[in-house]
């Protein structure tokens, strides 16, 4: 029995919809594109006095309805405050490194981004 990348993909749009929220990628003379994020990183808790080194947060993307495929150099990845209405938004963020994406058959399951204000 051949593995089902597509049932992949579809599981973990799910899980990412779940536990993500809504979120934008806006890029430079197109309108923001919209897609579902959910932040998989942890903040270290700074000590008091401690000199603070930002650490990168990491962001999974669903890949199901998105348009085009985020890239480090022309996007931001806008998150939007929880429940507002109108939508509010949070933070734009730089995606600071080259997106990975966990893939097989040609099926993208999801993106993985790194983001910093």
């Amino acid at each position: 029995m051949a593995f089902n990348y597509y049932a992949s993909q579809a599981r973990a749009d799910a899980l990412i919809r779940k536990r993500g929220y809504k979120a934008y990628l806006r890029r430079t003379g197109m309108a923001d594109r919209p897609c579902t994020a959910v932040e998989v990183s942890e903040s270290p808790t700074p000590r008091v006095g401690a000199i603070v080194n930002p650490t990168p947060r990491i962001f999974l993307i669903a890949p199901i309805g998105l348009t085009l495929p985020p890239n480090n150099e022309k996007d931001s990845l806008v998150t939007l405050v929880y429940l507002s209405d109108p939508e509010q938004v949070s933070e734009v963020l730089r995606i600071i490194a080259p997106p990975e994406k966990l893939d097989g058959a040609g099926v993208i399951i999801y993106w993985e981004i790194q983001v910093a204000l």
